[in-house]
């Protein structure tokens, strides 16, 4: 039985403060493919708004953040923040298409990531609620619990009240669904 209840905007990735550290390969003299792989990267991201999304143009924005995913592997390799935050965002565009499949696999890799390098990050929990948020939409409502849990059992407080709360409504919405 599925819960009629609007979704709530998940939040966008922030920009630091989650204790994450953020490596940039140092650049070799005469290292030319670098710099350039670094420019594709920065004009690839402008290129990549909400604004894709908001308009509904959601294979461009998914093709767009695809490119963006390979630059950043290809830069930084592949458990990389950078390479998070782009996840991130292609799980919030394939989810507006409705490819829920592809929207859980992006932002699950996303939340390993960040897992790994800062565990109970509000970004951690923030893409662990993005899986329950996306598996509710799709009907899985036990794996919405199971994300969830994780969220709700970090001991180390969230940094803002929002991040705990988002995970909560998931929770209710799954336990609603399914009782």
């Amino acid at each position: 039985r599925r819960v009629s209840t609007p979704l709530p905007r998940p939040p966008r990735p922030a920009s630091g403060g989650d204790g994450a550290r953020h490596h940039r390969r140092k650049p070799v003299e005469g290292d030319e493919e670098a710099a350039l792989i670094r420019g594709e990267a920065r004009v690839e991201q402008r290129r990549i708004g909400a604004g894709d999304v908001d308009r509904g143009e959601h294979d461009r924005a998914i093709a767009a953040l695809q490119s963006a995913l390979a630059i950043q592997e290809k830069l930084n390799g592949p458990e990389h923040v950078a390479v998070a935050a782009v996840l991130y965002n292609l799980a919030v565009s394939y989810r507006h298409k409705h490819d829920f499949a592809a929207a859980l696999e992006a932002i699950a890799r996303a939340a390993k990531i960040h897992g790994a390098r800062s565990p109970g990050s509000d970004r951690h929990r923030n893409e662990l609620t993005m899986i329950a948020s996306i598996a509710n939409e799709a009907g899985d409502h036990q794996r919405a619990l199971d994300a969830t849990a994780v969220v709700l059992a970090f001991a180390k407080p969230a940094e803002t009240p929002q991040t705990p709360a988002w995970a909560e409504l998931e929770r209710a919405t799954a336990l609603i669904a399914l009782h």
